[in-house]
């Protein structure tokens, strides 16, 4: 089993898929600070997720675009 991690500090996303990532994996997002909510877009199955601090998310990233507009925080 392998296992990497990443940390993205105040990053907008514009819709992108995971290059590195392969279809069965799965990725962890969580989001931890003091910031305004943001919307967890998902392009694709035409989703928006609250993104609000102290959020878990789990989803491949390669097999779906997905993206985070910019916010404060």
């Amino acid at each position: 089993v392998y296992s990497g991690m990443s940390v993205m500090v105040n990053c907008a996303a514009g819709y992108h898929g995971d290059i590195n990532g392969r279809d069965p994996w799965l990725d962890m997002l969580v989001m931890v600070g003091n910031y305004k909510p943001v919307d967890f877009i998902l392009p694709t199955l035409k989703i928006q997720l609250w993104y609000n601090p102290r959020t878990i998310t789990c989803m491949s990233g390669s097999a779906l675009k997905h993206g985070v507009p910019p916010t404060e925080g």
